[in-house]
């Protein structure tokens, strides 16, 4: 895999985001995680997880640049992708942990909110769901997630204002369970990994009754899921926010 790196030792699986410097993702870093996540469901000697990015920032979301240029046929399929890999995540039923070195925004928020715990480094970093003020529509089981973990008032209100938590603040509001250094950030997931693999069937089992109710809202077909992601994706006010973002980008990788 190119954009993400696989590593297997003493029953635990670390998955790591590893495409450039901020790991944006596209639609080959949608498909591997997908094949990784599968795989690794079906793998009987791996008993956990630990999802992970680069010291400094976990993820920066979807790669907006590379997405603006998809025709219609790629950005249905690119978000058909997406959707797969979240239903995969939540159905992933093996204990699995989020390491977040560093800022986890956007996209990046939605593979957290799909882990068991989330543990954040320490620092000036920020995690949320910030997609609104960019013109890209949540769809409603990226809400019923964010939601179980924060409550559906805050959900609503953060999603709605495209807000950014501080690390404080996250953990505040149950959206991290825990800060560390950004040195200690594996060594404590590896600690939270190995304590929920301790209670074998009966996490697995309990996650199964748990996440029952947010995996029925993708029964809904697909265009009713995304549909209206995608309509406004391709609305003229979404594309000049888009292109205004992007410049903004162009300008700080000088």
């Amino acid at each position: 895999m190119d954009t993400v790196s696989l590593k297997i030792e003493n029953h635990i699986a670390t998955v790591t985001l590893n495409r450039g410097k901020v790991n944006a993702m596209n639609h080959q870093m949608i498909q591997e995680l997908n094949t990784c996540f599968v795989e690794l469901a079906q793998n009987n000697d791996v008993r956990g997880a630990i999802l992970t990015g680069h010291p400094g920032i976990f993820s920066a979301g979807l790669d907006v640049v590379e997405l603006y240029s998809y025709d219609r046929e790629k950005i249905n399929q690119f978000f058909l992708d997406f959707s797969i890999l979240i239903k995969n995540m939540l159905s992933f039923y093996k204990p699995l942990i989020s390491a977040i070195n560093g800022h986890c925004p956007a996209g990046g928020c939605v593979l957290a909110i799909c882990t068991d715990f989330r543990i954040m480094a320490e620092g000036d970093y920020t995690i949320g769901l910030n997609e609104l003020p960019v013109g890209i529509v949540v769809p409603d089981p990226i809400y019923q997630i964010y939601s179980s973990w924060i409550g559906p008032s805050k959900a609503y209100q953060y999603i709605m204002e495209g807000r950014l938590l501080s690390v404080e603040d996250a953990k505040n509001v149950n959206l991290i369970q825990a800060t560390t250094s950004t040195e200690n950030v594996m060594n404590s997931s590896l600690e939270q990994v190995q304590k929920y693999i301790q209670f074998g069937p009966a996490f697995i089992e309990s996650k199964k009754n748990i996440r029952a109710a947010i995996l029925k809202s993708f029964d809904l077909s697909f265009d009713e899921v995304f549909g209206r992601t995608i309509q406004t994706w391709w609305s003229e006010p979404s594309r000049k926010k888009l292109e205004f973002v992007i410049q903004q980008l162009m300008k700080r990788s000088k």
